[in-house]
Parts: C-alpha cells; structure tokens; sequence
C-alpha cells in the first residue's frame, strides 16, 4: 500500500489570498466604522421626521379664518334682489318703486291706473306707497302697495285699523278682514302683510266679492325670495 494521504497541504491556492499577518485588525476600528455607517443612515430618517412633525403642529394650530374678519375667507355670494352680487345674507331690504315691483310681482307702477299715493296721503311715514285702480268681474277695486317704516309699527297699524292680530295665511303673511261687513267708510276692505318683512298691500272694494276676486289677482314674492335671486 501507498503513503496515506497527508491531512496537511503545503502551500496555497492560486485564487485564495493569504492572509497578510503583518497587518494587525483593531475591534474597536471595526466597531467605529459600523457607527459611522448606521449614523449616516439613521440621522437623515431622523431629522425628516422631525421636519415632517413641525409641519404637522404648524398646521393643527393654525387660526382658521373667521369669515366676519377674513373677506377672503367667504366665498359664498349671492345675487341680490337689485341685481347686486354680495356675500350671502348681505342683501338690502327691497326699497322704492322698484323694491316694491319685486316684491309684488302684481305691481306695475308704470301702467295706467298707478300713481303715488304718498300725494294723497301727505301725513303718512311710509317711504313707499302706490295706489292702483282695477277692474275685476265683481265690480271697481283700488290695490295699496306699501313699503312700510318698520315691521312692528306696520303690523301695529294694521292691528289697531282692524281690531285684533291678523290671521296667519300659511305663507308666513298675515291676513286682515273685515268678511262680509263693509267698513265704517261703506268698502268692503282687506290687508296683507309679510310677518318678517315691511311690506303690506290693502285691497279696498265696493262688494265683499270684488274684494275677494282682487286679492286672487295679487302675486306674492315667497318671504324666503325677497332679498335675493335664491
């Protein structure tokens, strides 16, 4: 039998280095280096997130604008009854000739039969009143559109002319009648006013019927319509 085959081989491989014991590996080298490595990694993610939070806290405690304060702020507009584009609620109360057209539909100052009543009334308050005659089947009506000073003295007027508090028509106007009684004067009269709003129109009439035919004829803006295109 042959030599065994020796568990020791001399020399090295051609593509395996040997290793250099002349150069001495320090632990705490090595151990330095990997901190150096993780910190390069890790301190980028930190300060992000820092960055990240106060963005976050800037934003939660930012002052929400106050509409009343901020113009910018409200966005919501309307167009106004006059044509007028305004911030939503910012719309005046309807006013004059043409207040009073838009209120009442009905209304036409311009057609034979108007004219302005506040030069037969001269002591009257009112700032707008228009008279106009009509002819309905049931006979002659006379139609008073007013716009009135304020809400509570015209519902006091109409109160005291009448006897008592007007009737809630459901449309959030109140009604006043005198029913088939004429009144002290001999017409048979009647009176709408909006319950939140000044303005009223009268109806005056030689019969009960001619009354009650003139009033189907008088065209009412909803309460909720007066001040805006809505």
């Amino acid at each position: 039998m042959g030599d065994p085959m020796s568990t020791e081989v001399d020399g090295t491989p051609d593509d395996v280095e040997e290793l250099d014991e002349s150069v001495e590996y320090s632990h705490d080298e090595r151990d330095a280096a990997g901190w150096s490595h993780a910190a390069l990694i890790v301190l980028p993610l930190i300060v992000g997130l820092l960055v990240v939070a106060g963005m976050g806290a800037r934003m939660l405690l930012a002052e929400i604008p106050d509409p009343a304060t901020d113009p910018a702020a409200e966005s919501v507009t309307v167009r106004c009854w006059d044509g007028e584009v305004k911030p939503d609620k910012g719309c005046p109360v309807p006013t004059g000739s043409d207040g009073l057209r838009w209120v009442f539909p009905s209304f036409r100052p311009n057609e034979l039969g108007c004219r302005n009543a506040l030069i037969e009334f001269p002591k009257s308050t009112r700032p707008t009143m228009f008279a106009c005659d009509i002819e309905v089947a049931a006979g002659s009506v006379t139609l008073v559109y007013s716009e009135l000073t304020q809400v509570a003295r015209g519902r006091a007027s109409l109160e005291k002319l009448y006897g008592g508090p007007g009737e809630d028509d459901g449309d959030r106007r109140l009604l006043w009648t005198e029913g088939d009684d004429p009144g002290p004067d001999g017409d048979y009269e009647l009176a709408v006013m909006y319950a939140a709003l000044p303005f009223a129109v009268e109806v005056s009439a030689d019969s009960a019927e001619a009354r009650d035919q003139a009033l189907e004829l008088i065209k009412f803006r909803e309460a909720e319509d007066v001040m805006d295109h809505s």
